[in-house]
């Protein structure tokens, strides 16, 4: 709840300023090998430009499309473990086959083995609540059991009173037990696109025309028109994004409690620029495991640096490998936001570490859009993102 003791309209705004403001446009974004990128992405000639400015296609690391942005698809779903998210119908599931109907790749069959959860219905508060092994409904108890059939009429489950067929109507999720939230992450190195209906998709990414082109081990090659693209994450051994390391160490020691000053933010499905992003709060720690390849010399550490919107008190951050600090910056909460490009010594364990500045006031915290670590040593053009 909010409370206010007085309110004032006036034309002075006392340093006051808005923190989110909803109706200004948000530009595309583009993370390559030269940096953060904003501005309005559109072809021309047959070649992807920024802003008038032709992208090379092969210096790309990450594509916001903040134009393209649109609601996840009203129909149903399937979430599997290495990630993916295909928005389609589902048509039937007998003997570990699920058969799917999606708009981008048709009618396809996969299995079931590789499934996480089934939604039946658009999100809703039970998508956060549910559990493995049940059946949730909208209305009616959820059923516990083990998933028999899928047909069109409905849902088989064996449950302690038997075999239970269920009609469809009403349905909402299932995840299948055994499973769990974390990602599976393959031996390969895999792109990543998400599509406006909120469809995620991993494979290998090219572009030919206007189109993008994912070779997908199940679908194979498919096709995505330009104007259904939201997002693009390529993968690559020089790049390594910070949401993806192992889970941080986490020690806070401020007045909201132990081990809560931090989160781990995916911002795919929302209005925001960034895709990813961490937030961290005053006397609150963050240490990350290093793999070997990023504790090269000639690895840097960008990301987009602000300040939470609406903070009251001034903070302090700073980063630190092996112990030694190679980076601090005090911020205020008139800051604007900049991004960052830091080289980042050798060492395992990047720790980064926020105190409160200046002016000590709650809410106050930063926040880190798109971290990741990049190769530095690779050819680039001065000219082009």
């Amino acid at each position: 709840h909010v409370c206010i003791d007085d309110l004032v309209q006036t034309n002075d705004s006392a340093g006051a300023r808005i923190a989110n403001d909803m109706k200004m446009p948000t530009p595309d974004v583009v993370w390559s090998q030269t940096g953060r990128h904003e501005g309005e992405l559109n072809w021309k000639d047959g070649k992807l430009h920024l802003s008038e400015k032709p992208i090379r296609w092969e210096d790309v690391r990450s594509i916001s499309r903040q134009s393209q942005v649109g609601r996840s698809s009203p129909g149903q779903a399937v979430q599997f473990l290495n990630g993916e998210t295909w928005q389609a119908e589902i048509l039937t599931m007998t003997k570990g086959k699920l058969t799917l109907k999606g708009e981008t790749y048709g009618q396809r069959t996969v299995e079931l083995s590789s499934v996480r959860s089934l939604e039946f219905s658009p999100s809703s508060e039970l998508a956060v609540k549910s559990r493995p092994g049940i059946l949730y409904r909208s209305s009616g108890r959820p059923v516990p059991g083990k998933l028999i059939w899928i047909k069109k009429e409905d849902v088989a489950i064996d449950c302690p009173l038997g075999i239970v067929p269920l009609p469809r109507q009403g349905l909402v999720r299932y995840i299948l037990p055994g499973t769990n939230a974390k990602k599976i992450v393959g031996a390969e190195r895999s792109d990543e696109i998400g599509l406006r209906d909120g469809s995620i998709l991993m494979g290998q990414v090219h572009v030919e025309g206007e189109q993008i082109i994912l070779r997908h081990p199940t679908l194979e090659a498919i096709s995505v028109p330009w104007e259904n693209l939201r997002y693009l994450i390529r993968s690559s051994e020089e790049a390594q994004w910070l949401t993806d390391l192992d889970e941080p160490e986490v020690k806070s020691f401020g007045p909201l409690g132990s081990g809560i000053g931090a989160e781990h933010l995916d911002l795919r499905r929302s209005q925001a620029s960034s895709l990813s992003m961490v937030r961290v709060t005053p006397q609150t720690v963050l240490r990350y495991n290093l793999e070997s390849s990023a504790s090269k010399p000639d690895r840097r550490l960008r990301a987009k640096l602000a300040m939470i919107p609406g903070s009251t008190g001034d903070a302090m951050l700073s980063f630190s490998v092996g112990g030694t600090e190679f980076f601090s910056k005090a911020l205020s909460r008139r800051d604007d936001s900049i991004d960052l490009n830091l080289p980042l010594p050798a060492g395992k364990e990047l720790a980064v570490k926020v105190d409160f500045g200046e002016r000590l006031a709650y809410p106050c915290g930063i926040e880190l859009h798109d971290a990741h670590l990049v190769g530095h040593n690779l050819p680039r053009e001065a000219t082009n993102p």
